[in-house]
């Protein structure tokens, strides 16, 4: 049974161990703390010391069982009238992301997305702000992207995190919105990766050993949003977002 469990982690050395380690606890304060920004830090190393699809299915786990006591107590705060929408949307997407994350290389597609994602930050950072209600039909689309890149990335955030830090709700609102939007998508991430058969014995394995490491992390993470004002709230997230996302393209 030991040797069972140890399995997944028996190639790599103590050193991408302990950057493995290292990642997860990053990625899951910053989770805690912004309610978003996960993938960015943790997929790009993750796709190079083992898989992209590793990296994806991997955060796939620990983030969804770790983060969905936090998404009871968002639904009950989150405007559902704004998360439903989206999550039609990327219903209608996340197999796509899926089956392209199987077959092709996500990797190029990462750094594709990368781009677009300093792209937003820069808009966001301006100050840019729209004032008035998207179309429904608008909200759909914006959805639907979060769906395809994420099944194929993990990046569900950026085009939710553009949408919402870019209008008008407090800071409260957009992380209960946040929250129960990935809480919901991993409903929809886990029918397409198993539709795209991605699940592997030994990614279920090594994502048990990581849940604690993320859990501790998140905690501490959620501790800290407390403390924060809304500004560091918002620019810590931009920057956060636009550090990770100029980092992944060196990967």
């Amino acid at each position: 049974m030991p040797d069972f469990f140890a399995y997944p982690f028996s190639d790599l050395s103590t050193v991408e161990l302990s950057v493995l380690c290292a990642v997860t606890l990053l990625a899951g304060a910053v989770r805690g703390f912004t309610g978003f920004g996960a993938a960015m830090i943790f997929v790009p190393p993750v796709s190079v010391l083992l898989s992209p699809a590793v990296g994806v299915l991997l955060l796939f786990f620990v983030d969804g069982f770790i983060t969905m006591p936090m998404v009871v107590g968002a639904a009950r705060r989150c405007r559902w009238g704004e998360v439903l929408p989206i999550v039609a949307g990327a219903s209608l997407t996340a197999p796509f992301g899926a089956m392209v994350l199987a077959s092709a290389d996500p990797g190029l597609l990462a750094k594709a997305l990368a781009v677009i994602v300093l792209l937003a930050v820069g808009l966001l950072a301006s100050g840019w702000r729209y004032t008035r209600a998207l179309p429904k039909m608008a909200v759909v689309g914006v959805g639907a992207t979060a769906g395809f890149t994420g099944t194929l990335a993990s990046l569900y955030g950026p085009p939710i995190v553009l949408f919402w830090l870019g209008g008008t709700a407090d800071t409260s609102t957009v992380r209960a919105n946040l929250i129960t939007f990935f809480g919901l998508s991993m409903v929809i991430s886990g029918a397409s990766f198993w539709l795209s058969d991605l699940f592997t014995w030994e990614v279920t394995i090594m994502g048990v050993w990581l849940i604690p490491v993320y859990g501790v992390a998140l905690w501490f993470g959620a501790k800290g949003f407390g403390l924060a004002s809304e500004k560091l709230y918002r620019y810590g997230a931009l920057g956060v977002a636009g550090i990770m996302s100029a980092a992944s393209l060196l990967f």
